[in-house]
C-alpha cells in the first residue's frame, strides 16, 4: 500500500489511496453539473420549506432561501389572493455579522438535520397572532397582525429551544444549563427592541445535569427534540433534569487544528449506562416544584409528551430493550404517572409521534397502533376513572397504510392523515371520526405528497413531488368532497439541466423488494453497462420514493456510463410489521442479503445489467451496507465505497442498537460481533474506498479510523478519506463536489472498461 496525496483535489482530502489507473468514463454529464448540484443543495434551495397555515386558513408562513445561498428568511402568504412578503429578513437583521453559534446550538442542528443558516425553524402561537424565532443565537418575536417585530434583550449565555405559552404571553427556553421564563407585553415595541431578564425556574443546572434539554438518544433516535411542556392553561411546565455523570463522555478534537481544545458529549453506548431521566412540574405563579415519579427502572426512556387543552398530561415511556412502552397518566395531584395501557413486541417497537390526539371531551384520544402488524388508528376511551381504556374503534384501518396524523376537525367529524399502501408514494387522505367511512385519497397522481392542514378550517397547504416534477406546494380549500385549487407558494429554485430518467419497479421484478433503476443518457438497451448500487438498506428509511428531488445525484452518477440502481430490503418501513422486524439481531445478514436477491432478480428482468461490474455506495447504514457487501460478497460486488460507516456497533448509541440487535450483555454479544465489520476485515478482496467526517458526532470518526487500521494491519488496498472539520451531514459546496468526484473516479476505476458491454 502506498500513501500520498492526490494532485489536483484539496488538501482535506488527503487519502490512503491505491494507485488509480485514470480510466477515463465511457461517457460524461453536462459540463458543470456536478458544481451546480453542490451550490444548490440538489435544487433544494429557494423551496419553501417549514410551512405552517395560520388557525383560519388566512395566511400561510414559511422559510425560504435563495436559490444558490444557503440563508433563509421569513415570507408569508395572504390567502386567498397568494401574495407574498418577505416578513424578516436574516441578513438585514444581522447586519454583516456571521451567525454565532454555541456547540450546543450547532448539535441541535444537526441533530434535525438542517443545512442552511439563517432562520432554521418557528413556532407559531395556538393563536396565530404570536411567533418565535431564533437567528444566529438570539431569540425574536413576530406579531403578524401588527407586522411588527422584536429582538429580546437577554443576559449573556446560550438560549435554547424558545417556545411560546399556548396565550402568547410567556416564553420559556433554556438558558445556558437552567429553565428560564420571561413575560411578553400585549404589543411589541416600536423600537423592536424588548430588554428582558428572565426569571430562572431551576437554578442549580451545569454542564452534566441540565434542565430542560432533551438528552442525545431522545433527539437523534427519538425525534424528540425538547425537554419541557407548557400545560394548556400556560400557569405551569413539565421540565425533564437529565443526570448524565453516569454517561460515558466522547470527545471530538479539530486535528486540523489542534490548537482548540476538544469538546465533548454525553453518548452512550450499548450495555452502558444512559442518562438518568426525571421529570418536574414548576407552577409559575407560585414557583412550586413537583416532581413527577413512574417505575424508571421498568421504563427508563421518556419518548413522549402530550398536554393538550383536551386531555391530561400523558406520557409514553419505553423499557430499555424497546419491547415494552407503557403510556401513562400523571395524576396532577400526586404528581404520579400511571400506566393506562402497555404495549408488547418480542423484537421492538416503534414510536409514532402523531398521536395521541385526544377529543373535546377529554375521555377520547385517536391512538395509532402497529399491534396488527401494520398501522392502523384507534379511537380509545377512557374509563370514568380515568385510568384505562375500556373501548375501542379502529377509526384508520391498516389498508390504508397510515403513516401520519395530521389534523382533527371535531366539529366537522373528520380526520386528515398521510399514507398509502405502496411504499414508494405517501398521499393525503381524509375519513370519518366516527370510523363509518372508508378513508378518501385527497391526491391521486403517482407522487409524494405532504401536507399542513389549518387547525379550524378546510385549508391545506400540500406539497406534491413526483418522478417528472419537482416538489411544489400549493394552498388548497375542501369544499365538501372536492379540493379547491388555491395558488403556488412561489419557489425561487433553479431549474435543473438534467430531469432525472427514474424508472419504480414492481416487487415481482426484483426479488419481491420495491427498486429503482436510473439508466445513463444515450442509454441502449442493447448494451451491457456497470452496475452502480446505491443502498442504504437499514430500519427507519427507505430510498425507493416516487419523487424527483431524491434522484439527482444518482442520474449524475449514472451519466458516466453506469446503470444506478436503489433496493428497499427488508427491515425499511411501510411494508408491515413482519418484514420490518425480520432484521432483528440479524444486521450482517438479512438487507445484505436482500440486496443480492434483488439484484439478480432485476438482470433477469434487465438483460442490460452487467452483474460482472457491480460497485456499491452509501453513506451512514448505507455506509456500513457498502462495507459489507465487499467484505462478505466479493463474489458479487466488484467495489465499494462506504460514507460515514458505523463499524462496530458497540461504538454507536444505546436506544438505535438495542433496538435492533438487544441489549448486549457479558453472555451474548453474537449480533454485535456477527455485525461488526472488523469481523471480516481479513476477507477484502476488492477495493473499498472509506471516507468519514472528523468532526461526526452521530458515527465518530473512530470507527472508520478502526476499520482502516484493521485493513492496514492485515495488508489490505484502500482508500481513506478523512473530511477535516465536517460531521454526519457533508455541507458545503466545495466539499460535495469534490467528494463525489473522489466516488464516481473510485467507482470508474474498477467498473469502467472498454472491452465490455459492447452489442
Amino acid at each position: 500500500m502506498r500513501f500520498r496525496v492526490h494532485t489536483g483535489m484539496p488538501l482535506f482530502l488527503a487519502a490512503m489511496t491505491i494507485s488509480s489507473d485514470g480510466t477515463p468514463p465511457p461517457q460524461r454529464p453536462e459540463p458543470g453539473q456536478l458544481r451546480e448540484l453542490a451550490r444548490t443543495q440538489n435544487y433544494s434551495l429557494g423551496r419553501p420549506f417549514h410551512i405552517r397555515l395560520t388557525p383560519q386558513g388566512d395566511r400561510v408562513f414559511f422559510l425560504r432561501a435563495m436559490a444558490t445561498r444557503p440563508v433563509a428568511d421569513l415570507f408569508a402568504m395572504d390567502l386567498p389572493g397568494g401574495r407574498v412578503t418577505r416578513v424578516l429578513s436574516a441578513q438585514t437583521l444581522l447586519d454583516g455579522r456571521s451567525e454565532s453559534l454555541s456547540a450546543a446550538e450547532k448539535a441541535e442542528r444537526e441533530r434535525k438535520r438542517i443545512k442552511t443558516s439563517g432562520f432554521t425553524g418557528f413556532q407559531l402561537a395556538e393563536s396565530g397572532d404570536r411567533m418565535v424565532l431564533k437567528l444566529g443565537g438570539e431569540i425574536l418575536l413576530y406579531d403578524p397582525l401588527a407586522n411588527r417585530w422584536a429582538r429580546l434583550e437577554l443576559p449573556k449565555g446560550t438560549f435554547l429551544t424558545p417556545k411560546l405559552s399556548p396565550d402568547g404571553l410567556r416564553l420559556a427556553f433554556v438558558w445556558n444549563h437552567d429553565l428560564a421564563m420571561v413575560e411578553l407585553p400585549d404589543e411589541l415595541p416600536e423600537n423592536h427592541l424588548l430588554p428582558r431578564s428572565p426569571a430562572k425556574l431551576t437554578t442549580d443546572g451545569t454542564a452534566k445535569q441540565p434542565y430542560g434539554t432533551a438528552e442525545f438518544v431522545a433527539q437523534e433516535e427519538m425525534s424528540r427534540y425538547v425537554g419541557f411542556w407548557w400545560a394548556p392553561d400556560g400557569r405551569s411546565i413539565v421540565f425533564q433534569q437529565s443526570d448524565e455523570r453516569g454517561v460515558e463522555h466522547l470527545s471530538i478534537a479539530d486535528a486540523a487544528r489542534p490548537e482548540k481544545a476538544p469538546h465533548q458529549f454525553a453518548y452512550p453506548r450499548p450495555g452502558r449506562d444512559n442518562v438518568d431521566l426525571s421529570l418536574f412540574r414548576v407552577e409559575l405563579d407560585s414557583g412550586e416544584h413537583q416532581q413527577i415519579t413512574w417505575p424508571k427502572d421498568l421504563y427508563p426512556y421518556l419518548a413522549s409528551v402530550t398536554w393538550e387543552e383536551n386531555g391530561p398530561l400523558t406520557l409514553l415511556f419505553q423499557s430499555r430493550n424497546q419491547q415494552k412502552q407503557a403510556y401513562m397518566r400523571v395524576d396532577l395531584t400526586k404528581h404520579e404517572a400511571r400506566p393506562l395501557f402497555e404495549e408488547h413486541d418480542p423484537t421492538w417497537l416503534n414510536i409514532h409521534h402523531s398521536t395521541p390526539h385526544f377529543l373535546k371531551s377529554g375521555t377520547e384520544f385517536l391512538w395509532a397502533s402497529e399491534e396488527s402488524g401494520h398501522w392502523r388508528v384507534e379511537l380509545k376511551t377512557l374509563a370514568d376513572n380515568g385510568l384505562s381504556v375500556v373501548n375501542r374503534k379502529v377509526i384508520i384501518p391498516e389498508s390504508a397504510g397510515f403513516r401520519d396524523l395530521l389534523s382533527v376537525h371535531e366539529d366537522e367529524g373528520w380526520v386528515y392523515f398521510s399514507g398509502g399502501q405502496d411504499p414508494a408514494q405517501q398521499h393525503i387522505y381524509r375519513t370519518r371520526l366516527n370510523g363509518d367511512q372508508a378513508p378518501v385519497a385527497l391526491t391521486d397522481t403517482p407522487g409524494w405528497y405532504d401536507a399542513q392542514v389549518a387547525r379550524n378550517r378546510p385549508v391545506l397547504a400540500i406539497t406534491q413531488a413526483t418522478l417528472s416534477s419537482l416538489p411544489e406546494t400549493r394552498v388548497f380549500t375542501l369544499n365538501e368532497t372536492k379540493l379547491s385549487s388555491g395558488p403556488v407558494i412561489s419557489n425561487e429554485a433553479e431549474s435543473p439541466t438534467r430531469i432525472p430518467e427514474v424508472e419504480l419497479i414492481e416487487p415481482e421484478h426484483a426479488g419481491g423488494f420495491r427498486a429503482a433503476v436510473v439508466r445513463p443518457k444515450s442509454f441502449n438497451p442493447k448494451k451491457k453497462y456497470p452496475v452502480v448500487m446505491y443502498v442504504y438498506g437499514g430500519p427507519g428509511t427507505h430510498v425507493v420514493r416516487a419523487n424527483m428531488a431524491y434522484w439527482f445525484m444518482q442520474q449524475w452518477i449514472a451519466d458516466h456510463g453506469f446503470v444506478v440502481i436503489s433496493i428497499d430490503g427488508r427491515g425499511t418501513p411501510h411494508r408491515g410489521r413482519e418484514f420490518e422486524r425480520a432484521i432483528y439481531k440479524k444486521f450482517h445478514e438479512v438487507p445484505l442479503h436482500d440486496q443480492v436477491v434483488g439484484l439478480k432478480a432485476l438482470a433477469n428482468h434487465m438483460p442490460f445489467l452487467d452483474l460482472q461490474r457491480v460497485g456499491v455506495y452509501g453513506w451512514s447504514f448505507g455506509g456500513y451496507m457498502s462495507a459489507l457487501a465487499v467484505l462478505r460478497r466479493p463474489d458479487v460486488f466488484a467495489v465499494g465505497v462506504a460514507g460515514a460507516p458505523v463499524v462496530d456497533w458497540m461504538y454507536y448509541d444505546t436506544h438505535y442498537t438495542e433496538r435492533y440487535l438487544g441489549v448486549p450483555t457479558d453472555d451474548d454479544h453474537q449480533a454485535y460481533d456477527e455485525g461488526n465489520l472488523l469481523t471480516y476485515t481479513p476477507q477484502l478482496k476488492q477495493p473499498l474506498m472509506l471516507i468519514h467526517g472528523v468532526a461526526d458526532d452521530n458515527v465518530y470518526f473512530a470507527h472508520s479510523l478502526q476499520l482502516a487500521d484493521a485493513l492496514f494491519r492485515a495488508g489490505k488496498n484502500f482508500r481513506f478519506i478523512p473530511l477535516a472539520g465536517a460531521t454526519h451531514q457533508v455541507v458545503g459546496a466545495e466539499l460535495r463536489e469534490a467528494l463525489y468526484g473522489q466516488i464516481v473516479q473510485f467507482l470508474g476505476q474498477e467498473l469502467w472498461d472498454s472491452t465490455k458491454g459492447e452489442p
